[in-house]
């Protein structure tokens, strides 16, 4: 499969999808060279890209032929990986006021690049099986790394998640024996990305305080004001009306980051529940 041909796939993973404009779009980007690290849009269009095309690519067990697109070697179609998650870590931390540690920063680049590395040899020498094993163990410590980070590393979690469980279909196409192994990874990863979902709500739920107005109380009661990420948003209230304006200010805000990083997750975790199912 060539970048010239691979539109007939990404037309009918769109269309599974209802995300054909998207990929369309970002597949004419990347036929034109357009690289990761462009801006927040297009860095987005790009992910949604990436894991809806592997997705698909696991379901039809042809996700080396949709790897080898999108992080080929050709200068049309390669999208660097390192690069790609990376900038998806450092956004989610802007996002979330954490940031990873340089260190680990470090170990992550050098497992991503790792992982590039053996990808790339296998496919100029797939006869090689050691190539294929060296893509495993690397594809295994990356997708440890970024589970251990939590929110910081979700989304890079769902870009590596979804090479491991192409690698490990490889190795069935090749080896055989592998079946029980990527049913086994499918329903880990599933339940990974499960609790990532309930820690982007809990991370929403810490964003919100209060603090009494100074000098505010008298016979009508206390009046207070309510924070998001440490920032006072509206006036005063009474405290008495507390609880309700803050679940009021708490679920209009929810829809924001629950677009962003729980359903786009969702339509990905959709896809890999049918490929579970397959395996029964």
């Amino acid at each position: 499969m060539t970048i010239d041909n691979v539109e007939v796939f990404f037309d009918k993973a769109a269309r599974d999808a209802n995300e054909k404009g998207a990929l369309r779009k970002v597949h004419h980007k990347i036929a034109q060279g357009a690289k990761e690290d462009d801006d927040d849009d297009d860095l987005e269009e790009i992910l949604e890209f990436v894991l809806l095309g592997i997705a698909q690519g696991i379901l039809g067990w042809i996700g080396a032929e949709i790897m080898d697109v999108i992080f080929g070697s050709s200068r049309r179609s390669q999208i660097n990986l390192q690069s790609l998650v990376t900038q998806l870590v450092d956004g989610v931390g802007a996002i979330v006021r954490r940031s990873i540690h340089e260190n680990e920063m470090r170990i992550l680049s050098a497992n991503l690049s790792a992982l590039e590395f053996s990808l790339v040899h296998y496919r100029n020498a797939p006869e090689q099986i050691d190539r294929l094993q060296n893509a495993t163990n690397d594809a295994t410590k990356l997708v440890a790394q970024l589970e251990s980070m939590k929110l910081l590393g979700h989304r890079g979690y769902m870009i590596a998640a979804s090479l491991w469980i192409t690698i490990l279909q490889e190795r069935e196409k090749r080896f055989g024996g592998e079946r029980a192994n990527i049913k086994y990874t499918t329903d880990k990863i599933i339940e990974q990305v499960e609790l990532r979902h309930l820690e982007w709500r809990e991370w929403h739920l810490g964003r919100y305080s209060w603090k009494p107005w100074p000098f505010s109380r008298h016979l009508s009661g206390e009046l207070v004001t309510i924070y998001e990420d440490g920032e006072q948003i509206g006036g005063k209230i009474w405290k008495r009306d507390l609880e309700s304006k803050m679940r009021e200010i708490i679920e209009a805000r929810w829809p924001t980051v629950k677009g962003r990083f729980v359903d786009r997750s969702q339509i990905i975790l959709d896809e890999w529940k049918k490929f579970h199912a397959t395996l029964d």
